[in-house]
């Protein structure tokens, strides 16, 4: 699973590798024939597609299953953050030398508190620069602005990491409890957001009585792991008629270098999870 949702609204190409993996398992030949929810005045899923050999129609609707639901804006200010604090500090760095700066990855608060809170921590490094170079690493504890900064040794660097410069490490709350998903459970709230999203794509698929119905998840911050949970939310929710099976597909790093695709159907049997590389690399390989 990608680390924010894409803001790509090209639905026919991030669909196109589940369509694919839906024709293997299916033995059926569906290709994407038009965009539903462009100029439409009433609630519509993303595509449609046509089998080729038998006419039978196909529609999607993909969704985003994020949680905590302010996910997205935390870690747009963890990165805010961390650039600030990087960027102050660099000049005073060692051109030849590797460094980690570790942030928790959950950081809330008010935009001006967040820039504050990064202007400070490139001040201490500053301050504190002969400390770290001397071997020590500093940090701070104050709940909700944990972090701290050392110089790394150049083992610790993976082959296809940058030797020298910041590496940022968003590791998980420093002090707090885990959210309880990373044990299977189900936190308040997430059965109600799944509903939304559940009721919303079956607006979307009313007019589509004739088609197969599909909805499309990606999970999103804390739901990672979703073998770990996603029997238990099911129990929890009331999946509407009208939709007739639901899948996840999302594009994660596969192997230690190769990223590719996880498809699993979800509803209304538990499906394998099924990997697949797209031929993307965490670095070019030779040629």
């Amino acid at each position: 699973m990608g680390c924010l949702p894409s803001r790509c609204r090209c639905e026919e190409r991030i669909l196109a590798p589940f369509i694919a993996h839906y024709n293997r398992c299916g033995d059926t030949t569906y290709e994407f024939k038009e965009r539903l929810d462009v100029g439409s005045h009433t609630p519509q899923p993303e595509a449609l597609y046509v089998d080729l050999h038998t006419g039978h129609r196909l529609v999607v609707e993909r969704k985003n299953l994020i949680w905590p639901r302010d996910f997205a804006q935390i870690h747009d200010s963890l990165h805010h953050v961390a650039d600030l604090a990087g960027s102050k500090a660099k000049p005073h760095l060692r051109a030849d030398a590797p460094y980690e700066l570790a942030l928790p990855d959950r950081i809330r608060g008010k935009m001006h508190q967040l820039r504050l809170h990064g202007e400070r921590m490139g001040d201490a490094i500053i301050r504190n620069i002969e400390a770290v170079h001397s071997g020590k690493t500093i940090r701070s504890r104050v709940p909700g602005r944990e972090w701290s900064f050392r110089m790394e040794g150049l083992h610790e660097r993976d082959w296809d990491e940058p030797r020298t410069g910041i590496r940022y490490t968003f590791t998980g709350e420093m002090t707090a409890d885990l959210t309880g998903v990373e044990w299977g459970d189900i936190p308040d709230g997430l059965p109600q957001e799944f509903e939304r999203l559940l009721t919303s794509a079956s607006l979307k698929f009313a007019n589509h009585g004739n088609a197969v119905r599909i909805l499309v998840l990606d999970f999103m911050g804390d739901l990672r792991y979703p073998s770990l949970f996603v029997e238990k939310l099911f129990e929890s929710v009331v999946v509407p008629k009208n939709v007739d099976e639901i899948w996840m597909s999302t594009h994660v790093l596969v192997t230690e270098l190769h990223y590719g695709w996880i498809h699993q159907c979800l509803w209304p049997q538990l499906g394998l999870a099924e990997s697949e590389l797209c031929g993307e690399t965490v670095v070019p390989l030779d040629t």
